[in-house]
């Protein structure tokens, strides 16, 4: 595989971190789970396409599945091991790369899209998306918004106090940072390439907890924990 001459373009719902690795700006949603499950139950069966599905303590309502249910099509998915996290990626990837090419390649010139967890180190550019952390922890410029008499909106999806019930926003909620990515901080904790290791912070944590430079452990799927992926694109037969 070679190197890319000129930036190749964007794939859906992501943005460059730098040259031709990129980053999802939302987290990965159940709409977008759902497409996995339904392709693998095609193709690869029913046995393992029950292996994959989220952990039901996470998921269930009173109508069914959260997984399905309408007004959860935009919240992100949980109750997901690292290992289906993973095996998502690997469909991902296969998937993305057939799409980018049926619009991008050119002759022989076509593209390997190969779709993984982030690294800390990308995970906290994509987050800080050019600000300083120090200066601004959540990357973001200003946590609350105000609008007319209202109480001040918390823009960080975080557990305000020990009462609060368990919220998931819309993946696409609230403002970005500077960078055009959603959530970063709060709504769910984001698993990173190293297993075991989530950073962001989510509903079910402290504002503290949020901060960009936190992580948090987990060795088991959680309500509060999810992921987005970043992409490299390389180039085949330069």
């Amino acid at each position: 595989m070679g190197t890319l001459s000129a930036q190749p373009a964007a794939p859906s719902n992501m943005v460059r971190l730098y040259d031709s690795l990129f980053v999802d700006i939302s987290e990965v949603a159940n709409l977008h789970y759902l497409e996995y499950l339904s392709d693998i139950r095609r193709d690869s069966g029913e046995a393992y396409f029950l292996t994959q599905l989220p952990d039901s303590q996470f998921i269930a309502h009173p109508t069914g599945s959260l997984l399905e249910h309408p007004a959860y099509r935009f919240r992100p998915v949980i109750g997901l091991s690292y290992t289906q996290v993973l095996n998502f990626c690997r469909w991902r990837s296969a998937k993305a790369t057939q799409i980018y090419n049926q619009r991008y390649a050119k002759g022989k010139q076509t593209y390997t899209l190969t779709y993984r967890l982030p690294t800390a180190q990308e995970w906290m550019v994509a987050a800080a998306g050019g600000l300083d952390p120090g200066l601004y922890p959540f990357g973001l410029t200003h946590i609350e918004l105000v609008t007319g008499d209202t109480q001040p909106k918390t823009l960080i999806n975080h557990k305000a106090d020990r009462l609060k019930h368990f919220v998931l926003e819309d993946v696409y909620a609230g403002l970005p940072n500077p960078l055009g990515v959603f959530h970063a901080a709060g709504n769910v904790a984001e698993m990173l390439q190293e297993e075991g290791v989530a950073k962001g912070g989510s509903w079910w944590h402290r504002l503290e907890d949020c901060k960009l430079r936190h992580q948090q452990q987990y060795d088991r799927p959680q309500a509060w924990l999810g992921f987005r992926n970043v992409c490299i694109i390389r180039l085949n037969n330069p």
